[in-house]
């Protein structure tokens, strides 16, 4: 008997799954959409990361890169985001911060919604994936950002002083 996630995850499924997602985008000329849909929108988060590690070997091409190949413009964005939620959230919510902050203006909805919903959960984690992917220290660039008690208050959910 399989124990832990492992327990949770179907290895065949998987692999059907990833081999539907190959045929219906960079096997064929165009992209059967509703297949993408069907199997990224229905699955749970391990069995996706399962798909996604099954894509890999069929394909010799990470999915999300077949994704970004094969789809464009909403649908593309909601296909690639919704993998990566799947595969690494914490990756997911630190892009969805840089957006928040980035550019004239900021998106304090958002920058809110996600500090104060993750806070407790994994924005340690978060953190280290902003860093990563952009050479930039999360709490700086709220700091940079926002100003008085907002700040604060953002900066203190976010572990820093």
């Amino acid at each position: 008997m399989n124990k832990g996630i492992e327990g949770l995850v179907d290895r065949r499924a998987a692999e059907a799954d990833a081999q539907k997602l190959y045929d219906a985008g960079e096997k064929k000329l165009g992209t059967d959409e509703e297949t993408f849909i069907n199997i990224l929108c229905t699955r749970s988060a391990w069995q996706i990361q399962a798909i996604n590690k099954a894509y890999e070997k069929i394909s010799k091409k990470r999915l999300i890169e077949a994704i970004a190949s094969e789809t464009s413009g909403d649908f593309k964005r909601a296909l690639t985001t919704t993998l990566l939620a799947n595969i690494n959230p914490a990756m997911a919510f630190a892009e969805h911060l840089r957006k928040a902050i980035r550019g004239a203006g900021t998106n304090d909805d958002e920058l809110m919604r996600i500090i104060v919903w993750r806070s407790e959960i994994d924005m340690k984690e978060i953190k280290n994936c902003y860093l990563t992917r952009y050479n930039k220290d999360l709490v700086e660039d709220v700091k940079n950002d926002t100003s008085g008690d907002y700040e604060k208050l953002l900066v203190r959910l976010l572990g820093g002083h």
